[in-house]
């Protein structure tokens, strides 16, 4: 199971992941993006000094520090629902 890395950037501030941790696939990997990114904008939201950003980036690494994927929210023009996290399809392929 290979050891993953998940850097934050909130408007241009960056907040590396120094722990990681254990993740089966990128799918799965994806997902705790997601939840990472939407407990990073709830804590935006609570707390009242902090400006909402308008664009949060979540980097997902390998231990070698290669990129391997990115999830981007951009929250400037349009409401970020928070409390909802984007349903994943399955999709069969043929052949």
């Amino acid at each position: 199971m290979p050891h993953l890395y998940f850097h934050l950037m909130m408007d241009g501030d960056q907040f590396p992941d120094t722990v990681g941790q254990e993740i089966s696939d990128l799918k799965t990997a994806h997902s705790q993006a997601i939840l990472l990114a939407s407990n990073a904008l709830a804590f935006c939201e609570l707390d009242e000094e902090q400006r909402r950003p308008s664009r949060l980036v979540v980097t997902i690494a390998d231990s070698t520090g290669n990129a391997l994927l990115s999830v981007v929210i951009r929250c400037e023009s349009a409401p970020c629902d928070i409390r909802r996290v984007p349903v994943r399809h399955k999709f069969s392929s043929a052949g």
